[in-house]
């Protein structure tokens, strides 16, 4: 018997599920042999993406993925635990309906969604939520004047949430209503928080001043009591937000902020975060030699906890690195953290 042949069905599904992202792989894998095709396909249907990638040739129409998908006998015949898709009106409930089961959940809207969809039934078994807004309007106009719909009641229990803002301010503040109430229901189970916010006009100031006016934070004094990774990637312009979201997370144990180029950063004080082990500090690609040194000035010491042992700088681009480790800025930044017996480790992302 040949090799391939020979691998038991659940050893093969096991390694498949390594490779559930290279959808190219998996289906390559479904044209092996005929033992080959139920385990490909068991994780074909596992792990479903109706979202169009940017790389997509530009006539592949969402909507009809998506119905090619809903109409797809294979899909009742193996069970489903992630799901990506653009929610619109025509479909979002379809899909919610037909997403029983999934633990994992991915969604992008627009300027028209109704985001009511986030209540359907179908999201009983989700844990692990990404949401976000799309850049622009499908229909490539103005915004529309039917407005994105809040949803205030949600039947899931979430771990993780990942939210994607890439959106205009103008749009993605009609979806900032959906997300308070979002955050508020969902706050005394995460344990994982990340918020990525890619507009200059949508920094994590404002978003984080948007939930002070929501009395997200007045509602509790530990709105996130057990939330133990928090990672934040936007542009910094004022710390006092940043500031006042540490102060509801004193469970955290990983903590991982990006800087970019106009961001305005100084490490916070951790004294209260008892639990904390790691903070990670990312300088993105757009962050010059001159303004890594200067960034690396605000990562000195204020509060540190006894619990942290590894202050990490990543840097996106690699160039940066045997400058950065010799200049006078990172000696003195070393120093300073080993004081406090914290290692500072500088490597690429």
């Amino acid at each position: 018997m040949a090799p391939a042949q020979s691998l038991p069905p659940e050893t093969l599904t096991q390694i498949l599920e390594h490779a559930q992202n290279d959808r190219q792989t998996i289906y390559n894998a479904c044209l092996v042999c005929r033992g080959w095709r139920g385990p490909s396909q068991r994780v074909l249907f596992a792990h479903v993406e109706l979202i169009k990638p940017d790389w997509a040739a530009p006539d592949l129409n969402e909507d009809e993925r998506a119905k090619r998908w809903l109409a797809s006998p294979a899909r009742l015949e193996y069970p489903l635990r992630t799901i990506a898709f653009r929610t619109t009106d025509k479909l979002g409930e379809r899909l919610a309906s037909a997403s029983a089961g999934a633990t994992k959940l991915k969604i992008c809207g627009g300027e028209r969604t109704d985001w009511r969809v986030l209540d359907s039934p179908g999201f009983d078994d989700v844990r692990s939520l990404e949401i976000g807004t799309q850049r622009f309007s499908r229909r490539g106009g103005e915004a529309s004047s039917n407005s994105a719909r809040t949803c205030r009641t949600f039947l899931f229990t979430l771990e993780s949430i990942i939210i994607n803002l890439v959106a205009p301010y103008e749009i993605a503040s009609k979806f900032a209503r959906t997300l308070h109430h979002l955050l508020a229901s969902q706050a005394t189970t995460l344990t994982s928080l990340t918020i990525s916010t890619f507009t200059q006009y949508w920094t994590l100031d404002r978003f984080l001043e948007d939930f002070q006016t929501s009395d997200l934070f007045a509602s509790t004094p530990f709105p996130f009591p057990h939330l133990r990774h928090l990672t934040l990637n936007a542009i910094f312009y004022d710390d006092d937000p940043l500031r006042i979201l540490l102060g509801q997370c004193l469970a955290l144990t990983h903590l991982r902020v990006y800087l970019h180029r106009k961001s305005l950063f100084e490490m916070p004080s951790f004294e209260q975060h008892t639990e904390l082990e790691q903070v990670t500090i990312v300088f993105t690609s757009s962050v010059h030699l001159n303004r890594a040194t200067s960034l690396i000035i605000g990562l000195y010491p204020e509060g540190v906890p006894p619990t942290l042992d590894t202050l990490v700088i990543e840097c996106e681009d690699p160039t940066l690195i045997p400058t950065l480790r010799g200049s006078s800025s990172m000696v003195r930044l070393e120093q300073e953290w080993a004081q406090n017996e914290v290692e500072v480790n500088l490597t690429p992302m």
